[in-house]
């Protein structure tokens, strides 16, 4: 019986130690063989660590040099208990990093905790950086804040760096992989003591810190265009506003400032939204109108006294007016009179010209999120689209597209991409220039020049008043446009908005103002944007040297041809009409009478003549009685050509319709009395009889 117990234990005991034997060999043929890398990279994480050296952000800084925002780093510092060494000169050097006392170290380790928090924000050097990160048991945790030390841009244009040090809008985000560096590393080893150390030729990388980037930004220009916008926002009553400063010559952006409640919080509303620009589009309806020749400077039209009915519909102006010359109808806005001066255009030719001038794409400025605005195909404009787009209405333009448009008019016609980064400077020195991108000349110097001279008259006689300055000449346009929803126009809601250059001879400066629902009566432009713009100009002239104003450029002539000008037509235009008309375009007027109206004029409308001809107006007083005269035959000719024959034998008329005159009313060849109303019936797009007398043969007016 004892000896049966006695081999089942035995066999027993050589079954179990065979078990254990093959556990182990299984478990050597694991380790060694089969999961031989895993347990080796292990073992390399507990005798090799990785620590990681943070590289430190790019700084971003205006045109000065002065920081617009920065990379504050700091640290706090922890230790873990168990691992600490309790040397003297530990504790010692711990407590003099903390602003401590060792007494006060010893007491924070005593408690039983695993991880123990020292202090936050320290300032280290690189020296104390690598001691502390070959201490065991210390753990340092490095804190990046992004600071703007002049608090001068506001963060949608500069962007922000998140607590996870990713960059979100702005600046910081377009130039994103210029800014942030790379981060280094350094292996340290532990001995069998468990104390680090860091060989001779151990593995490394230096930590790179990122580049700097300068802006093109002005923080003198910017700060002036900061408080200006909060002041008149407040005044104003506004939901908000833009101002944006460029230089004109390169497309350079001096400053841009946004002040606006939460609807436009996070996203810049100069690149990202879009707004229907009123009358400040009429720059690119009148360059179009002259570049291709449709429309000359002096031809005239009628401003129906403000409101005018049209086969399309009905269009006002702010204000009534008679008769106005091209040039006038720019100066003092007139809806009508830019529709009529358009009215014969083709809509793909002046669509292309819209899309040249840079509007229906992004300028392709260095900022994220821009829109391209609103513009449709001409296939689907309704039969009102060619005069809405004319005054500004049915197209979307984000600021910087509009503004963009005006620094092609003060440079002399060149269309550039906007540029918000001037250089990149590494930690080397190293700097690499940022090249101005020009994308196409958008209208000849000539033309560039007359708008110019057009710009000028509304500042000085028009609707921009309030934007001129003794400092310096000005030039530029206002803007009222009501804003538009869903389902129509908003009531009372609009966008008043002025967009200016100086000086007018040789622009330096272009700046645009806007104001998003200003209460009234400052909707209107030249209320609240035209005497911002000239607060904005007279404190950049007062306290930078961007504006110098060259008197000599103001005197200089061209010759031949460009010192002469086309005489305005002045027919049925009364005494008071004649001479307002006639001071403003540089010529003077003898007149044979101050009773009744102009029926005739030498020389004629359209003529070239030199600067102070005087041209002689024939007056005549409405007639009536028994003097007859025999009605011409005025079918296929223009408006204009149809009214002045009417005006000279006689004859007063009534317009249904415009363009060419299909039919009349009386018929050619009736004897009626002198004073006598003469009907006609215009349509648009029939061939002309025979060339107008004079100008344009575009528009009725």
């Amino acid at each position: 019986m004892i000896r049966k117990l006695s081999r089942g234990r035995l066999r027993f005991i050589v079954v179990f130690l065979s078990a254990v034997v093959a556990v182990i060999v299984f478990r050597i043929v694991k380790v060694q063989i089969i999961q031989h890398e895993k347990y080796k990279n292990i073992a390399k994480q507990q005798w090799h660590n990785k620590l990681k050296i943070s590289a430190k952000r790019g700084k971003i800084l205006d045109r000065r040099g002065r920081p617009l925002a920065v990379t504050y780093c700091t640290y706090t510092l922890g230790v873990t208990p168990r691992d600490l060494p309790e040397k003297k000169e530990v504790i010692e050097y711990i407590a003099k990093l903390a602003d401590s006392t060792p007494s006060q170290i010893r007491g924070l380790l005593t408690k039983d905790e695993d991880y123990i928090l020292i202090k936050k924000g320290l300032r280290l050097s690189a020296g104390q950086l690598s001691k502390l990160y070959l201490l065991p048991g210390v753990r340092l945790d490095s804190v990046h804040k992004r600071l703007m030390p002049l608090q001068a841009i506001d963060k949608n244009f500069i962007g922000v760096v998140n607590h996870k040090q990713k960059a979100v809008g702005g600046i910081e985000s377009a130039f994103n992989d210029v800014l942030t560096g790379r981060d280094g590393w350094v292996v340290v080893n532990r001995d069998a003591r468990n104390g680090p150390f860091r060989p001779i030729d151990a593995p490394h990388r230096e930590a790179v810190n990122g580049r700097d980037i300068y802006l093109t930004i002005d923080s003198n220009i910017q700060t002036i265009v900061n408080f200006e916008l909060k002041k008149a926002v407040r005044k104003y009553g506004a939901e908000g506003g833009v101002i944006i400063v460029a230089d004109p010559s390169n497309g350079d952006i001096l400053a841009l400032s946004e002040y606006f409640s939460d609807k436009h919080k996070h996203s810049l509303y100069s690149t990202s939204c879009y707004y229907e620009p009123g009358s400040t589009f009429k720059l690119i309806t009148d360059a179009y109108l002259l570049n291709t020749g449709k429309v000359a400077p002096y031809d005239a039209f009628y401003g129906e006294e403000g409101k005018a009915k049209f086969e399309f519909g009905v269009f006002r102006d702010d204000h009534p007016h008679g008769w106005l010359t091209f040039r006038e109808s720019f100066v003092f806005s007139s809806n009508i009179c830019t529709i009529k001066a358009l009215s014969k255009s083709c809509r793909e030719e002046f669509y292309r010209y819209i899309l040249k001038m840079g509007f229906g794409e992004k300028t392709g400025v260095d900022l994220p999120v821009e829109s391209e605005g609103f513009l449709r195909e001409p296939q689907e404009w309704s039969r009102r689209s060619l005069a809405s787009i004319a005054i500004g209405q049915e197209i979307g333009v984000t600021p910087l597209q509009i503004l963009s448009a005006y620094c092609a008019l003060a440079n002399g016609g060149e269309l550039y991409v906007p540029r918000v980064a001037l250089k990149i400077r590494g930690e080397d020195g190293w700097i690499e220039e940022i090249p101005r991108v020009k994308v196409r000349r958008a209208f000849p110097p000539k033309i560039s020049n007359t708008i110019k001279d057009f710009c000028r008259d509304v500042v000085r006689e028009g609707t921009g008043g309030r934007a001129s300055t003794e400092m310096v000449s000005v030039g530029g346009k206002t803007g009222t446009a009501q804003k538009a929803g869903r389902n129509g126009y908003l009531r009372n809601k609009y966008i008043s908005s002025f967009i200016g250059f100086a000086p007018v001879e040789n622009p330096q400066v272009a700046c645009l103002v806007l104001f998003d629902e200003p209460d009234y009566p400052y909707t209107y432009g030249g209320l609240s944007a035209a005497p911002v713009f000239n607060r904005v100009i007279e404190s950049i002239c007062l306290t930078t040297d961007y504006i110098t104003q060259d008197s000599g450029k103001m005197l200089a002539l061209g010759e031949g041809e460009d010192q002469k000008i086309k005489t305005p037509c002045f027919y049925r235009m009364t005494s008071s009409e004649a001479y307002r008309m006639a001071s403003r375009s540089g010529i003077g007027v003898r007149c044979s009478d101050d009773k009744g109206r102009v029926y005739s004029q030498i020389p004629g409308p359209g003529t070239l003549v030199e600067t102070g001809t005087e041209i002689t107006l024939l007056f005549r007083e409405k007639q009536s009685g028994e003097r007859k005269s025999r009605v011409p035959d005025l079918r296929g000719l223009t408006l204009r050509k149809a009214r002045r024959i009417l005006i000279e034998c006689g004859f007063e008329s009534t317009i249904s319709g415009f363009g060419i005159v299909e039919r009349q009313n009386p018929g050619p060849g009736n004897l009626l009395r002198v004073g006598s109303n003469i009907r006609l019936f215009c349509k648009k797009g029939l061939k002309l009889s025979e060339s107008s007398i004079y100008g344009s043969e575009n528009g009725s007016g």
